[in-house]
């Protein structure tokens, strides 16, 4: 099944394909809605091996991502210039090569339960983008996720099939609301990765395995100019020999409620306002957890009996940077 949001008028257009390898049929129906005007691709669908794809099938997906929104001529005349493809990652609960979602320009979908954990089914890896919820019905029904049947009925369903479709729902409201002349699938999907709540500490060991899961408030939310507040307890929590453990308070953001990124820095001399620049930044920075929750990052490779400076800013979706934090002065054992 291949869905996609067709535009104009914003009808659906559902593409079925049937078949098994080698038949044929799923590659036809990318080209078809991207000629059709479709500028998203929901895709609730995958082989049953790993490593297992048809080379057609990839070629397709390259064709619409490339090709959707835009005429015969290459003119841009739908909301976004190109195409953005969103698979489900499958329910084998296992990292291998799953196609198509594997395929790195996808954005690939995992499926987390009611409380942002791993549903115990779904498929994970780094090559796995973002996560949305996906329902267990294992231990209640009615933790999973409420669907259609036949006959104007409902009914609770979990698998990375009822995460994805969360996906593309936020992908047509981003492009609904940003979408127009210039808008790119680079900047939808930065946007909704960049806009997810990070669920690594509540899944231990699928660190970095199972994407963020996607937070629509966020994801919606328009340049109100205001930058996030300023981090005011920096702290030095630990010191070693050639490293110091540094701590601090999530910051509070007007717009989408908390801070996109970090940009902390050290340095051998008094760090402020006007020499933050040329201070040293750190690599590796976390990605910034909701509003009062405690940051942490160890910062390595600093000499032994040296005293250093740290200090950090941080920024919204949008580049809006905070005032400079206040300044730790710290020495290394």
């Amino acid at each position: 099944f291949c869905g996609a949001q067709r535009t104009p008028p914003g009808l659906p257009l559902s593409c079925a394909a049937f078949g098994a390898v080698d038949i044929g049929g799923f590659a036809e129906t990318y080209i078809y809605a991207a000629d059709m005007g479709a500028v998203i691709s929901q895709n609730s669908w995958g082989y049953t091996s790993p490593g297992v794809f048809e080379q057609s099938v990839l070629d397709a997906i390259d064709y619409f991502i490339a090709e959707a929104g835009k005429d015969s001529l290459g003119n841009q005349v739908g909301p976004m210039n190109g195409g953005i493809v969103i698979f489900a990652a499958g329910n084998d609960n296992q990292d291998a090569d799953w196609y198509p979602g594997f395929y790195s320009p996808t954005l690939t979908v995992s499926g987390l339960t009611h409380d942002d954990t791993k549903a115990y089914y779904t498929n994970f890896g780094t090559w796995v983008d973002i996560a949305a919820p996906g329902g267990e019905t294992i231990s209640a029904n009615q933790e999973g996720v409420l669907s259609t049947l036949n006959n104007d009925q409902y009914g609770f369903f979990q698998g990375t099939s009822m995460a994805c479709p969360h996906v593309s729902g936020l992908a047509a409201l981003i492009i609904s609301q940003y979408g127009g002349t210039g808008f790119s699938p680079t900047v939808l999907r930065d946007r909704l990765l960049s806009t997810t709540d990070d669920v690594d500490g509540l899944n231990p060991g699928f660190e970095g395995e199972l994407g963020g899961r996607i937070n629509a408030f966020a994801a919606l939310q328009s340049d109100d100019g205001e930058a996030p507040f300023p981090v005011t307890d920096l702290t030095a929590l630990d010191v070693e020999i050639t490293s110091v453990f540094l701590g601090w308070t999530a910051p509070l953001d007007s717009g989408s409620g908390s801070a996109s990124t970090y940009d902390i820095r050290y340095a051998t001399f008094p760090i402020d306002s006007s020499n933050f620049d040329s201070a040293i930044p750190i690599s590796n920075l976390p990605v910034p957890s909701n509003a009062g929750a405690l940051e942490t990052l160890e910062v390595t490779g600093l000499n032994a009996g040296t005293l250093y400076y740290f200090a950090l800013k941080s920024s919204d979706f949008f580049g809006n940077e905070s005032g400079i934090s206040n300044i730790v002065a710290q020495a290394t054992n």
